[in-house]
């Protein structure tokens, strides 16, 4: 993957990094620390060199005073009376020692820059022991101005030394030369003294020695750079080292890791260097199987789990399998016996029976939906266009005896902007609507329910609306606790345990399920003791009148009581194994004008096939000997080439998987369990040819 990176080499990355910036830093501080101390040092030069020419300068100044104070003391020694001291002889004794001074030498690094003036000024020693060439010094140049020799006189007396500077000007019209001088007046014979040497000549010496500071400070700084260099390179080398090391053992820790889900091998305890990556290893290996063996319970959990689901889903199936077959006894004799002579008590009694038949039809038919969608099967919807005012009302129509019963208020408001013809599920929506109508009149009492029908929205190109149905009571009303998992069927303390409730949650899981499938949403609101309100808002197509009416004249009407003879004598061949189930279609078939061979099960019903020509055959799906599958398929084999007989399963069975498997044996169409006479005489019509 792209963003994937080397951890190793992201670790040697950063250590490099880390190792140039600290050798950086630290040689740049070093180098910084070598400059701080090349300045200071170089200042202390400038310091040091001027005081020790200063103090040269001011020995040799000394020496020559001890040179003239012997002088002096040898001119002075004690003499008779016959031997006066004349001024000649001083003068002798002078040029002596002038003579003598000449020729010598003071201090270590002096060439005889020794200057002899006397009270006048006269310069009686030049410096290089020259003869006085100069004449007489009136003035001297000093850093503080310029000084008369008769003030540098008196200084000196009351000084008797002194350092001082000053300018000399050369004869040849160049820069004065800057002297740097040490003074001192020898006071017997009145001379003055002096000891000097050229400042740029001390400048010169000065610059020298920074330079060789200049270039000890260089060698010290390449020293520097060239040990932060090594330091660096052994530290490279370290890190590159320690990264393979940790690279290897990474990968030999990953090879570990890789093997080891599947066996129960141990790492031998010198394979790893760091104790780290052991620790790594050993803990995830123990992980490794904890996870095993948790993915093992859960595995199991799941095989239970489905297992109970699965025994659940089955249970389910097996009684809306079990319901259907004697339902189907008693709503049929019902509606038969409806038909006879009776008396109005009679009558009334017989329609409670179809009315609580019906309730338990819907019962049965919320728990053959609940059972496929929580086994996972897909339903499968049927769109068409239906014109919704019409299905609408015929729902409300179909609770008139209920409401009448409760004497309750049972209307249908629907938005005049609210689209008359759609294009949708209308059986599964009307099933919906059906399912909240049916709770709302049993959990209310006394007031009113009604049921409100509008358009939310509608497309920009008039194609799609947002259709809203609100199913609303005036009943007992929902606690706001219980209402949150209103529509989980899994949530026993959603409804009060009590009989009267049983069912209404199952209903409720149903109606979601069907709208989340239609790509709706449902929800609730209710106020306790004052009602309660159901809204479930869908995406439906607009269409037209026309694509209505061509979908009504497909439609088989079920709800329609009113049947009429066939024009012609159908000849039905029919397979049943429940006695009173194959009564009750037997007379239904009758009544509707068809001849009808029953048998009981479905070899009989291939052995009746083959001696006579039927026009339409229904066959049970669970029969003994041979199921309504085989009988399918044997019938189909021996059919005439040319004409298809249409083959209709009859069974208490109701799932979708079951109406496929129908199909798939070669049968033309699947009704479920309780069947009406009219749901028989709409087949027949549509299947046989007049």
């Amino acid at each position: 993957m792209g963003g994937t990176k080397n951890i190793t080499r992201t670790n040697l990355l950063c250590w490099i990094i880390t190792i140039f910036l600290i050798s950086g830093v630290l040689t740049a501080f070093f180098i910084y620390q070598k400059v701080l101390d090349f300045e200071e040092q170089a200042e202390q030069l400038k310091i040091d060199f001027n005081q020790y020419k200063k103090g040269l300068l001011a020995s040799e100044a000394r020496n020559v005073c001890k040179f003239l104070d012997y002088q002096y003391a040898k001119q002075q020694r004690p003499k008779t009376v016959n031997q006066p001291q004349n001024r000649g002889e001083l003068e002798k004794v002078q040029a002596q020692a002038l003579e003598i001074l000449k020729g010598s030498k003071f201090g270590v690094d002096s060439a005889g820059n020794i200057s002899i003036y006397d009270r006048s000024g006269k310069c009686l020693l030049a410096p290089g022991g020259k003869s006085a060439q100069t004449g007489q010094l009136t003035k001297i140049n000093t850093s503080q101005g310029e000084t008369g020799f008769n003030t540098l006189l008196r200084k000196t007396r009351k000084l008797d030394n002194g350092m001082i500077f000053y300018q000399v000007p050369e004869d040849n019209g160049k820069s004065p030369l800057r002297k740097l001088t040490c003074w001192r007046y020898f006071t017997p014979w009145g001379w003055l003294v002096s000891a000097s040497m050229n400042v740029d000549d001390v400048g010169v010496a000065l610059e020298a020695a920074e330079n060789r500071l200049q270039s000890n400070l260089v060698v010290e700084i390449i020293y520097l750079l060239v040990l932060a260099l090594l330091v660096t390179c052994a530290a490279l080398v370290l890190s590159f080292s320690i990264s393979s090391r940790i690279r290897k053992e990474l990968n030999l820790l990953i090879d570990y890791l890789k093997e080891t889900p599947n066996t129960d091998a141990r790492l031998p305890r010198d394979i790893f260097v760091f104790n780290e990556f052991r620790f790594i290893a050993d803990s995830t290996v123990n992980m490794m199987k904890k996870i095993q063996d948790l993915i093992g319970k859960l595995k199991r959990m799941a095989v239970h789990a489905e297992s109970a689901n699965r025994a659940k889903t089955g249970f389910l199936a097996s009684i809306s399998h079990e319901l259907r077959i004697p339902m189907t006894g008693v709503m049929g004799m019902a509606q038969i016996l409806r038909d006879t002579a009776l008396d109005p008590d009679q009558k009334k009694f017989v329609k409670t029976i179809l009315s609580s038949g019906d309730s338990l039809v819907q019962v049965v038919e919320e728990i053959s939906d609940f059972s496929a969608i929580d086994s996972g099967e897909e339903l499968v919807l049927m769109p068409r266009p239906f014109d919704l005012p019409k299905n609408a009302g015929t729902v409300v129509e179909y609770f008139e005896e209920k409401i009448d019963a409760k004497k309750l208020e049972l209307n249908l408001n629907i938005d005049p902007e609210t689209p008359k013809y759609l294009n949708g599920d209308a059986a599964r929506i009307m099933q919906t609507l059906n399912i909240l109508i049916n709770n709302a009149i049993m959990f209310t009492d006394e007031g009113r329910i009604d049921v409100n029908i509008s358009c939310i929205s509608e497309a920009d190109d008039g194609k799609m609306a947002d259709i809203k149905f609100e199913v609303a009571d005036t009943g007992l009303g929902i606690s706001e606790g219980k209402l949150k998992n209103i529509f989980n069927f899994a949530n026993e303390d959603v409804m009060d345990k009590s009989r009267k409730f049983a069912g209404v949650t199952l209903g409720l899981a149903v109606c979601k399920s069907l709208v989340d499938i239609m790509g709706g949403n449902i929800s609730a609101s209710s106020v306790k003791g004052e009602g309660s309100a159901f809204t479930f808002m869908l995406p439906l197509e607009i269409s037209d009148a026309a694509n209505v009416r061509h979908a009504e004249s497909e439609l088989l009407d079920t709800l329609d009581h009113k049947v009429e003879k066939l024009a012609k004598t159908v000849k039905v061949l029919l397979a049943e194994d429940d006695p009173v189930n194959r009564s009750v279609a037997e007379t239904f078939l009758k009544r509707l004008g068809c001849e009808v061979d029953s048998v009981m099960n479905g070899k009989l019903a291939v052995d009746k096939f083959k001696t006579k020509k039927y026009d339409i055959v229904f066959l049970d799906c669970e029969m003994p000997e041979m199921d309504g599958y085989a009988a399918t398929r044997a019938i189909r084999e021996i059919e005439p080439g040319d004409t298809r007989i249409p083959i209709i399963a009859m069974t208490a069975y109701a799932m979708q998987k079951d109406k496929e498997q129908s199909i798939e044996a070669g049968m033309d169409y699947h009704i479920s369990k309780p069947v009406a006479e009219s749901t028989l005489a709409q087949i027949i019509a549509k299947f046989v040819k007049k």
